[in-house]
């Protein structure tokens, strides 16, 4: 009798562990503020580009190194912040492997953007569709190392990316504009979405 109920408190307490576990896996790494910051960022960006395409008449290579590169700058400059004020409440060490691991991915997956958009600019071929698609990918990142639920917004984004590839290869004319308008709203609703999750600090 003594022997099971030792063995029920055992179990119990893996329980517990686990359950633990899996809630931590949930807690943002960083604040969700800076997701509602990109979304403007890139809506921004995309008017910007519009009124500067129709005024100045400036290349899409151009436009990147003008309008998009320093919005990326400054957004990547907002996520660090908003991780380390994120660290600096969180119930985890800032070097804890889980943060290291999210550190390392998003610094590589900003820098390999940075090259391809830059690229697509200049080969100056339709990029409506690859913009929702890249779009997808931070969400993607984000969804795996925290908040499952960013999947969601995801695989939204990504599968209208794929729509538009698919009109794009077939000759149906598509706008980057919307395409940016519409990578801009997914991640304020994302940030939104993130801000009413129950694992918010």
């Amino acid at each position: 009798m003594e022997d099971a109920k030792k063995l029920k408190q055992y179990l119990d307490d893996i329980v517990r562990i686990r359950t633990l576990m899996e809630k931590n896996e949930e807690i943002p790494v960083i604040e969700m503020w800076v997701f509602i910051l990109w979304g403007v960022l890139v809506i921004i960006g995309t008017y910007l580009s519009a009124y500067a395409v129709h005024t100045a008449e400036l290349t899409p290579a151009r436009l990147y190194l003008i309008i998009w590169l320093p919005i990326l700058v400054i957004g990547a400059a907002a996520e660090t912040a908003a991780f380390f004020r994120r660290s600096a409440k969180a119930p985890i060490p800032v070097m804890s492997q889980r943060y290291i691991r999210f550190i390392i991915a998003f610094a590589g997956v900003l820098i390999s953007l940075m090259f391809l958009l830059y690229r697509l600019a200049e080969g100056q071929v339709p990029i409506a569709g690859m913009i929702l698609l890249i779009s997808s990918i931070p969400l993607f990142l984000y969804g795996m190392v925290s908040l499952s639920s960013f999947y969601i917004e995801g695989f939204l984004i990504l599968s209208a990316g794929i729509v538009v590839f698919i009109l794009e290869q077939v000759g149906v004319g598509t706008s980057p504009i919307w395409s940016g308008l519409a990578a801009g709203l997914m991640y304020i609703i994302s940030g939104l979405h993130g801000m009413r999750s129950k694992t918010e600090i």
